[in-house]
């Protein structure tokens, strides 16, 4: 049976008739990273007079002394991931470039040992310095960089659908409820217009 008390939430919309802009800022998105910072420039030997903590992710990110120092440590890292590039509920303001480092035995959809990252601030124009963190569990931060859920109630009736690419799809959590109306799946705009018909309360938690 579907936990209502693990449903994740930004804020707390009661009588609201419209789907919620979801987004997060950058602090909440890195809160989410369980491991804590960790130096990598030490960790892997960069050389700071090729790329310092202050340089382009991008330029780390094909530094051969860096990819040769991770082969040593027997690991690899998987490919530049760019948040302008996908669905996410980070903050437009933001663009936040991130690679993963792995054992080099293991496939991407295995636990990585360590993320690196930098995020651009469209507004003021300033770039972050490279970061690097241990990973304990990559999910947490997968699940805020994409996921949100809402409750749809009518009633005694509460619906709970999930998105996990930034609210352009929506997912029934408790299938049970699921109906000629209130179906499985649906997009944005379907799921507005739903909620619109059966004047259906959007809820937050």
């Amino acid at each position: 049976m579907f936990d209502m008390k693990h449903l994740k939430g930004y804020n707390n919309y009661i009588n609201e008739k419209k789907i919620p802009k979801l987004t997060i800022d950058i602090e909440e998105l890195l809160s989410a990273i369980d491991g804590g910072k960790t130096d990598i420039f030490r960790t892997f030997r960069i050389n700071k007079d090729e790329v310092g903590v202050r340089g382009i992710i991008d330029d780390l990110f094909n530094n051969n002394g860096f990819n040769d120092n991770i082969e040593k440590n027997d690991m690899k890292h998987g490919k530049l991931q760019n948040t302008q590039e996908s669905e996410t509920l980070l903050d437009n303001n933001y663009t936040l470039k991130f690679f993963l480092i792995y054992d080099k035995d293991e496939t991407e959809l295995q636990e990585p040992g360590f993320m690196v990252l930098q995020y651009y601030n469209e507004k003021t124009k300033e770039r972050s310095d490279i970061l690097g963190f241990a990973i304990n569990n990559i999910n947490p931060f997968y699940e805020k960089l994409t996921n949100a859920t809402i409750e749809l109630i009518k009633g005694d009736n509460t619906y709970v659908y999930q998105t996990s690419n930034g609210g352009n799809n929506w997912e029934m959590k408790n299938v049970q409820m699921e109906d000629s109306e209130m179906k499985g799946t649906f997009d944005n705009k379907e799921l507005q217009d739903v909620i619109n018909k059966k004047k259906l309360t959007i809820k937050k938690d």
